[in-house]
């Protein structure tokens, strides 16, 4: 898993990096809590009539778009409780996380 931290702050999260897919050859190749997102339809493609890159996150009563190249991310909390699912750019991300 990669994890990150905030900078200037306590906060980690776990992030991935979306290239455009998350399968290969029927299987699954992202983290792990990425793939339950996925079967779960908290990620999900867009409408067939789009390209099969376009993905979706679905959080409450709202939806973000991923592009390709995007960063997925969540807060890992207290006690290691999971907040929603975050969509950045890699610009912004790269700003604002560093690798630990």
């Amino acid at each position: 898993m990669c994890r990150y931290i905030e900078n200037n702050t306590t906060d980690y999260i776990r992030a991935f990096q979306y290239d455009g897919d998350f399968m290969y050859k029927g299987e699954y190749y992202c983290p792990k809590w990425v793939e339950d997102l996925v079967k779960s339809n908290k990620i999900y493609y867009g409408a067939a009539n789009r390209p099969p890159w376009e993905a979706f996150v679905h959080n409450d009563n709202y939806e973000v778009r991923i592009n390709v190249g995007d960063y997925i991310y969540q807060r890992i909390g207290t006690n290691d409780v999971i907040d929603k699912t975050y969509v950045m750019t890699p610009q912004e991300f790269n700003q604002r996380f560093t690798e630990v």
